[in-house]
């Protein structure tokens, strides 16, 4: 087995200024068959009403209040995505933050698992989850996103998560931030700790995501074979 990996830092696209229309920027370079996951935070919660061809909604959390929202979505790359923009269109004008993440050595068939969670807290704590493939060499990734009236941001990740990246848009009083981090861990659940965030952070929604590997399930059992020489019945 092997786990899925974090092929770069995430892509990110900030709106400032309230806007519908949302041409999210892929990473530069797309390998076929890895995974693409884009997560966005928007201030002015609503529906997406055009989700670009191949991508699939995994899950949308209202933040506490229902102030914000958080939306994560998944696409297998064929190849062509590297450089490209691909339109989202919100019911609701919005600021918004968008990070795109692409995943190597993902299972071909099985789309990302999450679960989420809200509230209305300096700190965004996302929530356990436990896989349907069981234990496995899964990479989990936890994500926190926020509204609040200035661009204060999520400052850390939860203990024994890496690649931590946060951004932020913001337009006046209508404030949003997202951030990620990824552990690496075999195991059959996680419950990740707490971003660590800014005193102005409030209506938080936060999420894990697990990623199963390429080659799931236990390792090769190794057989012993007993030699007899010829001559020994």
């Amino acid at each position: 087995m092997a786990f899925p990996a974090q092929v770069a830092a995430p892509t990110q696209t900030q709106f400032a200024s309230t806007v519908t229309s949302m041409p999210v920027t892929m990473p530069a370079s797309v390998t076929s068959g890895n995974r693409l996951i884009a997560t966005v935070s928007v201030r002015n919660s609503g529906t997406w009403s055009t989700i670009p061809t191949g991508w699939t909604q995994l899950a949308q959390q209202l933040g506490g209040g229902s102030a914000s929202q958080l939306t994560i979505f998944e696409k297998i790359a064929n190849g062509t995505e590297g450089g490209t923009t691909p339109t989202w269109v919100a019911s609701v004008a919005t600021t918004a933050i968008w990070q795109v993440q692409q995943i190597s050595g993902a299972h071909a068939s099985t789309a990302s698992e999450v679960t989420t969670s809200s509230g209305d807290a300096t700190s965004a704590d996302p929530p356990a989850l436990t896989p349907s493939w069981g234990t496995d060499d899964t990479l989990w990734i936890a994500v926190a996103g926020h509204a609040a009236v200035s661009a204060a941001a999520f400052t850390a990740a939860p203990t024994n998560y890496s690649g931590f990246q946060n951004n932020g848009a913001s337009s006046g009083g209508s404030a949003t931030s997202v951030a990620t981090a990824y552990r690496q861990l075999n195991a059959s659940s996680e419950n990740p700790g707490t971003f660590t965030a800014g005193g102005s952070n409030r209506f938080w929604a936060a999420a894990t995501i697990g990623v199963r590997p390429v080659a799931s399930g236990g390792a090769t059992p190794i057989t012993f074979i007993t030699y007899r020489p010829p001559w020994r019945s």
